[in-house]
């Protein structure tokens, strides 16, 4: 519709060309969305009558579950409803954060990966993103336990659950998948045009993709080598700051925290000479 607008000389052949390609690309997307509700409604069933948090044997239900995730943005640290003007042209610490909506979980036979397409992509996620961002305006925040603790209390019905990388009672561990993964797969050539990817227990190496909700699927075998039972990457590290990073934490971000203690484990001295 921006053609429309921006190009007025437009015979009107070639407004009713751009008019034919919007509906369609309209019609394209609406088809995307109704693939991405109908496995959440059956999911959402499923968990009504099913208590799917208690744990169970791999694959033992015959149902469909179904997974939305999300990054949203990152947020800096410390943060103030009150925000001091100074530090809007610091760069304070950074918390990244990403959303999962779980309508179902466990080990499964079948795996299906659906993507929207660009400019279509608001969905459940965003929703608890900005049920936590109403939250998080209203708050003042200056360390992690601050952060996860403006999400718990940002729905009433206690959907939004916080999920900390490095809380030690279920710490989030991250794996070296991409190494790991080379040694037994080949890599899927112009895998960016597809939106839709199958995988299943009875195929193992093989990934079948469809360009869209309703095109012909395509078969890859993928597979090199395949991995030993139980064998998993090894984890991978996250690398502490560079010593002029924490100096400047210390120097230009300490001064505005208001809670001595956060201030002491978010910005604290270095112990390398400056």
């Amino acid at each position: 519709m921006g053609k429309l607008k921006t190009n007025a000389h437009l015979s009107d052949e070639e407004r009713h060309n751009v008019l034919s390609d919007y509906t369609c690309h309209v019609q394209k997307a609406n088809r995307q969305r109704q693939l991405f509700k109908d496995p959440v409604l059956c999911s959402k069933a499923v968990c009504s009558t099913t208590d799917v948090t208690e744990g169970a044997e791999p694959c033992s239900l015959d149902a469909t579950l179904h997974y939305s995730w999300d990054f949203a943005q990152c947020v800096h640290y410390p943060h103030h409803a009150m925000q001091v003007g100074p530090i809007y042209f610091a760069t304070p610490r950074k918390c990244h954060v990403f959303g999962m909506c779980a309508e179902g979980t466990g080990l499964h036979e079948s795996v299906f990966l659906s993507m929207m397409l660009p400019g279509h992509t608001k969905f459940t996620p965003d929703w608890h993103f900005g049920v936590w961002k109403i939250k998080w305006r209203q708050s003042d925040a200056e360390c992690m336990e601050d952060i996860a603790y403006t999400v718990k209390a940002s729905s009433r019905s206690g959907h939004n659950i916080p999920q900390r990388v490095n809380d030690p009672s279920r710490p989030v561990v991250f794996l070296n998948w991409k190494t790991f993964l080379e040694n037994y797969f080949k890599l899927l050539k112009n895998i960016t045009k597809y939106y839709h990817f199958r995988c299943t227990a009875d195929e193992p190496g093989f990934l079948i993709c469809r360009e869209f909700c309703d095109s012909e699927e395509v078969r890859f075998n993928l597979l090199k080598a395949r991995p030993e039972a139980g064998c998993l990457p090894t984890v991978k590290f996250i690398p502490p700051l560079d010593h002029l990073r924490q100096w400047y934490l210390y120097e230009k971000i300490a001064p505005f925290f208001i809670n001595e203690v956060a201030r002491d484990i978010v910005c604290p001295k270095p112990s390398i000479p400056k």
